[in-house]
């Protein structure tokens, strides 16, 4: 049986969250529109598809999934609930082409999260970017350092040094240290993380004299953590720190990732761990998980598939002959699009 790209992947990746005990967990298309509403900033976007149901309640097509799943889970004290899912998510588009329905997979584990569970977190981030090519990075940042750097600032300081950050502008960052008149250490902090990239092994030194907080140094030591379990997995070239992936403090803590594969300028995975969202919706727990994004991935595989597919043109007149032409091409493994001469489809 022929599966598409994406079909292959979904089932691959299925397997690999099943063989680490994972289980599949299926959500409705829609939830109350309160969910949303109360937790616009850690959603995309905030605009959304609603209508009204039979009982009169305000609903909405979902436009994430984590927030659905932490709302309906419980995990039992000392306990982690490890999920998988494969579900559809409806986002208004960054052009004018209005709402899209884009296919989501990923996991998420709630509960009493240990620095294993977040290192097997990430070592199925880089092996569900692995299912799509071979070409890709996980790229990590750790918001414990840059809570500690903005804990003390006003609001909208705090706002607009971590735009500074995620656009990765040191003059920037550099300018606006110089006319908050900071003190030389922290300008150097800051300047450093907006300076730095590079793989994990080759970072984390650079970070110890950061690490003089008992936040910071928690943070550090978090990472180093995950840096020998990535290179244990055999992954350590893979993952990169880059102080760039800034998610809304609100919701995440700790260890935030984007993932990307060569030949799409956008990343196709985002995850991290958001206990402060788990907190705000009434758990005792924290949580941690990744969405991969299937339908920004069409691109991808429509580029690797130019020319993977052949074209067989036929008269009408041999049938027999043409069957026999397009059957020894598909049991070759070959893709065939047989068409008649003067023919286009």
């Amino acid at each position: 049986m022929y599966l598409s790209k994406d079909e292959q992947v979904l089932y691959d990746l299925r397997d690999l969250y099943r063989r680490y005990g994972y289980r599949q967990y299926k959500v409705t298309k829609f939830e109350e529109y309160e969910l949303y509403a109360r937790n616009k900033s850690f959603l995309v976007s905030d605009k959304m598809l609603t209508f009204t149901d039979t009982n009169g309640k305000l609903m909405a097509l979902k436009p994430d999934i984590t927030l659905s799943i932490v709302k309906n889970m419980q995990p039992g004290p000392g306990q982690v609930d490890k999920i998988y899912y494969c579900e559809n998510v409806y986002r208004a588009g960054t052009d004018r082409n209005g709402f899209q329905e884009i296919t989501q997979t990923g996991l998420e584990c709630l509960g009493a999260i240990d620095r294993y569970t977040v290192c097997e977190v990430m070592m199925l981030a880089c092996r569900s970017l692995a299912a799509v090519s071979d070409r890709y990075l996980l790229q990590v940042s750790h918001l414990g350092f840059l809570d500690d750097l903005l804990s003390h600032m006003d609001p909208a300081l705090r706002s607009e040094l971590q735009t500074l950050l995620c656009h990765k502008n040191l003059h920037g960052t550099n300018a606006f240290c110089r006319r908050e008149q900071l003190d030389a250490s922290l300008q150097a902090k800051i300047s450093l993380m907006c300076d730095t990239y590079g793989t994990l092994h080759s970072i984390l030194p650079l970070l110890a004299p950061m690490a003089d907080s008992p936040r910071t140094r928690a943070a550090w030591e978090e990472l180093e953590s995950l840096d020998r379990a990535m290179t244990e997995y055999g992954l350590g070239d893979k993952v990169y720190l880059d102080f760039s992936i800034v998610n809304d403090l609100n919701y995440y803590n700790g260890i935030v990732f984007q993932g990307y594969v060569d030949g799409l300028p956008t990343h196709v995975l985002s995850g991290g761990q958001y206990d402060k969202l788990a907190k705000k919706l009434g758990k005792s727990a924290g949580g941690i998980g990744f969405g991969v994004y299937v339908s920004l991935l069409e691109r991808f595989w429509e580029k690797e598939s130019d020319g993977s597919e052949t074209s067989l043109s036929y008269d009408g007149a041999d049938l027999i002959g043409t069957i026999r032409a397009v059957e020894r091409l598909t049991g070759a493994g070959k893709r065939v699009r047989a068409v008649q001469n003067g023919g286009n489809t």
